[in-house]
């Protein structure tokens, strides 16, 4: 059966607060599917004829035109799980279909979801190749924004720097300005999470992007700095439900076991549990990361708890603060935050303050569903956020990490315009939420929500 489908890698949807334009587009189907029972679909009632049909071949693989058997495809509509298999041993679909436009999608294990469109025209066999990427082949990594508002608060021109790696962890340095765009969160999402621009007169606006190619280029890399790094883990029962097989603890021990001198570490746990504190230090910074491998080994099915990542983050930035490591003049200190579920909060105002006054940057590792929840925090930080959407990923991103920290691999800077069409919305300290997307294969792309600060 033909199944509808949500991307595991992007917010839900608001289900409490309905925006009016669906209120109002529910309200009409139904209307028209009233009157469409009470007449009949005529005056006479009689039952009107179905579009001519086509044939329409729906053959699914990998980027290597392998193809894919048990593939989940949706015609017109979003997956969610459950997923069903449709595809069979040859990767194929056969369907019969109305004349006309059409979309189409397919998901399949370890591999991204793709989509695209097509047309149906009567008496005809369409063929419509679906081609997927794993998910382990692109991790895009926004190391750092800058923005410019216009004297009327009209405009801001933003300045995007966005690195993505590869399975290995080395950055694509292939990319062109045409595999990026970008777009709002929508007044709908800011509405319902708090996350709107306000004009003049208290009213959320919202605003058209564009990336401008001219300004697009690739910084090459450059030498890495010296780091100290604090490795924050999620420990939360969403922990346990988005990293199953725990590759994060295997990740973090292979970087562990990478460490030298002058570069040192040190291990924090976390996790939501009342009457327990919210963090878990496992001694100070070291460059003797190999000793922490216990520890991490130690920490599998420990899950508990809830995400309260903004709480983390506080007294993560306060331990580090109350415990440099020897030589912190000469380190870069970075507090790193593997986090794998939504937080408890969608954000702690407490904590914006906390992490503009600290001088400990926050680097944020995780899906897409918690990094639009913690990337305001991570801007107002200077911090890079990591958009690791399934934990396979992991492996590639600690790779880099200390590359990523010292801001020292190759990057993309994306330049792109914001338009609010009316002047005073872009302000000096507002945050914009920006959506970067960035396509990684010829039906796939990777959306990015990203916290802009002016």
């Amino acid at each position: 059966m033909l199944t509808r489908y949500r991307d595991p890698a992007r917010a839900p949807a608001p289900t409490t607060r309905p925006t009016r334009g669906l209120v109002r587009t529910a309200l009409l189907t139904a209307i028209v599917f009233s009157l469409a029972a009470c007449s009949g679909g005529s005056g006479s009632g009689a039952t009107p004829k179905a579009s001519p049909l086509g044939t329409v071949v729906i053959k699914v693989t990998d980027s290597a035109g392998t193809p894919i058997s048990g593939a989940s495809v949706a015609i017109n509509e979003p997956l969610v799980p459950p997923y069903y298999p449709n595809t069979d041993s040859n990767g194929a679909l056969t369907l019969q279909e109305g004349a006309g436009e059409y979309s189409v999608g397919a998901v399949y294990k370890g591999f991204r979801p793709a989509r695209r469109e097509f047309t149906v025209r009567a008496g005809s066999v369409t063929t419509v190749d679906l081609a997927l990427e794993k998910v382990t082949k692109a991790t895009p990594v926004v190391l750092a924004t800058r923005s410019t508002a216009s004297s009327d608060g009209k405009t801001l021109s933003v300045d995007v720097d966005m690195a993505v790696l590869d399975e290995y962890g080395a950055p694509w340095e292939t990319l062109t300005a045409a595999e990026f765009s970008a777009h709002g969160l929508g007044l709908g999402y800011c509405e319902a999470y708090g996350f709107c621009l306000y004009d003049s007169d208290n009213r959320p606006v919202g605003y058209v992007a564009q990336v401008d190619p001219r300004k697009f280029s690739l910084v090459p890399a450059r030498s890495q700095p010296a780091t100290a790094i604090a490795v924050l883990l999620d420990q939360s029962a969403e922990m346990a439900k988005f990293d199953p097989t725990r590759q994060r603890l295997k990740a973090v021990n292979a970087f562990f076991h990478g460490v030298t001198p002058p570069d040192v570490v040190m291990l924090g746990t976390y996790q939501g549990v009342t009457g327990k504190p919210v963090i878990q230090t496992y001694g100070g910074f070291t460059s003797d990361a190999a000793s922490l491998a216990d520890s991490v080994d130690a920490l599998g099915g420990l899950e508990q708890g809830s995400n309260a990542v903004h709480s983390a983050i506080l007294a993560m930035i306060s331990f580090v603060g109350a415990n440099p490591p020897a030589g912190s003049s000469e380190l870069q200190r970075t507090v790193v935050v593997v986090t794998g579920g939504e937080p408890g909060l969608w954000y702690n105002p407490a904590s914006f303050s906390a992490v503009e006054t600290s001088d400990v940057p926050v680097v944020t590792i995780g899906p897409y569903r918690s990094l639009v929840m913690v990337g305001r925090v991570t801007a107002r930080s200077g911090g890079a956020l990591v958009f690791a959407d399934y934990p396979e990923q992991l492996a590639g991103v600690f790779r880099s990490l200390g590359a990523i920290v010292g801001r020292s691999l190759a990057f993309n800077r994306v330049h792109m315009v914001l338009d609010a069409g009316k002047p005073g919305v872009f302000m000096p300290g507002k945050i914009v939420d920006v959506v970067v997307s960035v396509r990684v294969g010829p039906q796939t792309a990777i959306e990015c929500p990203v916290a802009v600060r002016i």
